[in-house]
This record gives C-alpha cells, sequence and structure tokens, in this order.
C-alpha cells in the first residue's frame, strides 16, 4: 500500500506520464518528462514515486508532492509542431 499523502498529492497536481514536472534538489533543480508512475510495491518499495531521466540523463524517482508540473503531456506534443 502506498502512501496517502504521496497519493493525494498525485491526484491534486494532475501529474501524468508525458508531463515535465521538475523538483528542487541540493541547491539546483531536477527536471524531465515523466515516463512511468510506480504505484505499486512491485515497481517501487516506496510508492507511489514519479520517476522520469533528469538534465544529466540519469533515472530519478521523486516523491509527487516535492514535484511541481511544467507543462502538460498535450502542451509538449504541440511545440513539436
Amino acid at each position: 500500500m502506498g502512501n496517502p499523502k504521496e497519493e493525494k498529492a498525485l491526484d491534486e497536481k494532475g501529474i501524468k506520464v508525458g508531463d515535465l514536472v521538475s523538483t528542487k534538489y541540493r541547491g539546483g533543480t531536477r527536471e524531465g518528462v515523466v515516463e512511468r508512475i510506480a504505484t505499486t510495491e512491485e515497481e517501487h518499495p516506496h510508492p507511489p514515486k514519479v520517476i522520469f531521466h533528469n538534465q544529466r540523463g540519469k533515472e530519478v524517482a521523486h516523491n509527487p508532492s516535492t514535484l511541481e508540473k511544467k507543462a502538460a503531456a498535450e502542451e509538449l506534443e504541440g511545440e513539436g509542431e
């Protein structure tokens, strides 16, 4: 079972696969496009976690409450046109 506070944050922020998200981390910012959302302990030991690759190409997993949704997947699709 996941953390109720984080499950609520995930719902409230409306974060979905394909969205651009960012979080403050160690004096800087991590940003990336959501690749998947781990909702079970089989996917990640402490669900829910939002998983994406940061600017340096490293896979990172963060609690939804720590993230800011910068752009929806639909908005990002329109940029390539």
